[in-house]
């Protein structure tokens, strides 16, 4: 026993003067080499940056009938154009109101019309301009800033700073002052608008392009995401049905392809299910005596449309499930 500790005191001691060595090597070289670049330096992985990079112009200041010198602003960023179509994405500023949102990276602003102002709160009536152009094809007045605070589909709260104007309607603009300051990801393979918030917590927010579903785009089939839409708790060797959110119509009938995971107590099976409500229905075992949680928002597996032949198997088997039992 004394000689194995005699031997571990020793060798702590050969590597406390090899680390001396080393920094004062280090310490005697450091002058010649401090304008070197660091070899990590060339290494490190480039952040993700959003900018912005249109040109709107400048404000201009015009006279307007007797009144004092207002201040006008483009909306959109020259040589843009009219928009003919936005993705589009819901929120949910009320219990009872879903609000359509148009996501629009050609515009300086978020711009909100005014048949919205009692789904939010004035902050401020001076508001950076005093008249828009471009939003709805003509000059609109802004009465102020007024803030939403709506939910998405995966239950995470999203705040937008808008210029509310008169008319137009209940239209919600989201523009590039509100995308820069936090410096959002536009995923459109997934069809999913991704940020971090001040906490550093993900917060996805789905959207549609041409007024169609992810699935449609293109006229072709494409694999849509698969995400729960809230936290579901599995108790121990159980089975339990979860609902899952898609981006298809309703009715629309597919398979959902589970991904493969580290939770192998889990088993999750290929399903075939018709969307309604915007969800489907996936049958989780949990075989491990211990509880499990899924979080919100965790992405399961994709989702893909199925042709009549898939249908008509589906339904083959169904009949033939149903003569089993009756039989």
């Amino acid at each position: 026993m004394k000689e194995a500790k005699r031997f571990r005191a020793a060798r702590r001691t050969h590597r406390l003067r090899q680390h001396g060595g080393r920094v004062t090597r280090v310490g005697v070289a450091a002058p010649e080499v401090a304008n070197e670049p660091k070899a990590d330096e060339s290494s490190r992985k480039h952040r993700y940056c959003y900018q912005q990079q249109g040109c709107y112009g400048d404000v201009e200041l015009r006279k307007v009938g007797d009144q004092a010198d207002v201040r006008v602003a483009q909306l959109r960023a020259a040589g843009s154009g009219s928009p003919s179509c936005l993705p589009t994405a819901l929120l949910a500023l009320t219990r009872t109101h879903t609000q359509e949102v148009r996501l629009d990276s050609c515009a300086q602003f978020s711009v909100a019309g005014m048949e919205l102002r009692k789904y939010g709160r004035c902050l401020t009536r001076d508001a950076p301009v005093d008249i828009v152009e471009g939003f709805g094809g003509g000059t609109s007045r802004v009465l102020g800033v007024w803030r939403f605070v709506g939910t998405t589909q995966y239950q995470q709260r999203i705040t937008i700073d808008a210029l509310l104007v008169e008319g137009q309607g209940d239209e919600l603009l989201i523009g590039k002052d509100w995308m820069v300051e936090r410096q959002v990801k536009m995923d459109f393979g997934n069809r999913e608008l991704k940020y971090q918030d001040v906490t550093g917590q993900k917060v996805i927010l789905p959207f549609t392009c041409h007024g169609v579903s992810t699935l449609q785009q293109a006229g072709q089939e494409r694999r849509a995401v698969v995400r729960l839409a809230k936290t579901v708790k599995l108790a121990t060797n159980s089975r339990s049905v979860v609902q899952m959110k898609v981006d298809a119509e309703d009715g629309t009938t597919g398979v959902f392809l589970p991904k493969p995971t580290s939770k192998r107590h889990l088993l999750i099976a290929p399903t075939v299910d018709t969307v309604k409500d915007g969800m489907v229905s996936v049958v989780v075992l949990n075989v491990e005596g211990r509880r499990e949680k899924l979080p919100a928002r965790e992405a399961l597996g994709t989702w893909i449309p199925t042709d009549e032949t898939w249908r008509s198997c589906h339904s083959m088997a169904s009949w033939r499930e149903t003569g089993r039992r009756s039989g």
